[in-house]
């Protein structure tokens, strides 16, 4: 195809599961605007950007080229495969203000009415990056985005809705500049390649280690990564049993109680070790929730380790010439470990959780990510990857967070209400009920608080829901039925 351009994708993109991540932005709009303008403005908005963004008009393959492992991916991109802004109206059926009303239920965000239809994966044609979708309500709009998660992350993702954007209110005359509303891309921020050139340009041109003693490498280097430790012979995983009854609870946690949490869990610390406010956070999820999960976890006869895995963006610490603006995925995880019953028993502060997280987040530094990131580069075969959060055994919990992604700063202008800003931002129901237990931070909101999208096994959310600790600084917004 003429006009195609490519681009492998890096060692960091290859380990992600090859899946769609999935949200849904939630505007006002007034009725005065008609949906066909504001759905043009919106189409044309994204066209723009995948002028900046390769990446949006590309599909994703699988090469048999030299460089990485076997399954190995890249990009390729055509004006031909710009994404379409699809229109979907909803008014007859949804209003904007009775779902706001009830707190937006889960049960109310279908993905297959709110999405656009995915398709298998198909290595032939391609898999789209990019799929989305402008469902029209009485009052309001759902904009939904599937990003095919091996190209973009969570911070990628918001670049990317800034640059839509942007180019929206250059189409209605507005001016783009303003803070946290634009951003400046560079040819590093959408070249996948950056981070081999970088990793070599750090460690003096250093060869990547042999793809047979990959499997070798610690274990612990392998979940800074997300994966669980390659096998010299991989055998075929047996069958998981049935998944349980999922149900899906939002709670809000207000600024004030945000920081009573910090303040009263730094009290409680040793004072030479500075937690910060999300090591706060994640103590009290990460008890809450095994504590939810395992009520008789206090019984000796018991006990066993927790785990608690915690996504972190890496491209502050990858290099300091790595743009934040980068376009692709760098999420590492951080481990922390606790016994079970010393993490559920009264007699442990929050404090003392708190720092154990800290002390695990202390233990990553560049040059560890960057021995994580070679690990990735040797994997000799990503169609054989195994992650230890998709599981519902164990009693580990994986949290992730997108607090800090700045997702309300993204303003559409003025054909939309609140100036082109969202009022929240939710996944799909019900995306993973299939696969694990999930727990999401949801982005900070302008007023200082924000949510967290908990799904647990029913009796496990009847049990968060009433954890007086917890309540003590969350407060039930909205609940699924089973």
């Amino acid at each position: 195809m003429d006009g195609t351009k490519q681009a492998r994708l890096s060692p960091m993109d290859n380990v992600m599961p090859r899946i769609y991540a999935r949200l849904i932005f939630c505007f006002r709009r007034s009725p005065t605007r008609d949906p066909l303008e504001i759905h043009r403005l919106l189409d044309e908005g994204l066209r723009r950007a995948a002028t900046d963004i390769p990446s949006l008009a590309s599909r994703v393959f699988q090469t048999a080229g030299q460089g990485l492992g076997q399954g190995s991916l890249e990009w390729r991109a055509h004006a031909d495969w710009t994404p379409t802004l699809v229109f979907r109206n909803l008014s007859d059926t949804l209003d904007y203000d009775d779902l706001m009303d009830d707190g937006l239920p889960q049960d109310e965000l279908d993905r297959d009415i709110l999405f656009p239809a995915e398709g298998p994966a198909d290595w032939e044609s391609g898999v789209p990056v990019f799929l989305t979708q402008a469902n029209f309500l009485e009052g309001g709009l759902l904009l939904s985005i599937a990003i095919y998660h091996p190209t973009i992350d969570g911070t990628s993702a918001m670049v990317m809705m800034k640059k839509w954007a942007e180019h929206t209110r250059q189409l209605q005359g507005m001016r783009v500049g303003g803070e946290g509303t634009t951003v400046h891309l560079t040819s590093d921020s959408v070249d996948p390649g950056v981070l081999m050139k970088l990793w070599r340009d750090e460690n003096n041109n250093e060869e990547i280690v042999l793809r047979e003693q990959a499997p070798r490498k610690d274990e612990s280097v392998w979940r800074l990564i997300g994966l669980t430790q390659p096998s010299d012979n991989p055998s075929v995983p047996e069958m998981p049993p049935p998944p349980p009854p999922v149900r899906t609870t939002i709670f809000y946690v207000s600024k004030n109680a945000f920081g009573d949490l910090h303040a009263q869990t730094a009290a409680q610390g040793d004072p030479t070790s500075k937690t910060s406010a999300n090591d706060a956070l994640m103590a009290l999820l990460w008890r809450a929730i095994i504590r939810a999960r395992f009520p008789d976890a206090v019984k000796p006869e018991i006990d066993t380790e927790t785990i608690l895995d915690t996504t972190f963006d890496g491209r502050g610490m990858f290099s300091s010439s790595l743009p934040w603006s980068y376009i692709g995925t760098l999420i590492f995880i951080n481990t922390a470990r606790m016994g079970l019953s010393t993490l559920t028993s009264p007699d442990t502060s929050l404090g003392l959780i708190a720092r154990t997280i800290r002390e695990a987040t202390e233990q990553i530094t560049t040059p560890r990510l960057h021995e994580a990131f070679a690990a990735a580069a040797a994997l000799p075969n990503y169609n054989t990857l195994g992650y230890p959060f998709a599981t519902f055994a164990g009693a580990e919990v994986c949290i992730t967070s997108w607090i800090a992604l700045g997702l309300f700063d993204i303003s559409f202008g003025d054909i939309l209400e609140n100036g082109g800003r969202p009022e929240l931002a939710r996944p799909p129901r019900r995306e993973f009920d299939a696969v694990c237990r999930r727990c999401v931070v949801l982005p900070l909101q302008p007023a200082g608080g924000f949510e967290v999208l908990v799904s647990l096994v029913d009796e496990e959310i009847a049990r968060l829901e009433t954890d007086a600790e917890f309540r003590r600084y969350a407060t039930v917004v909205s609940s699924t039925g089973v």
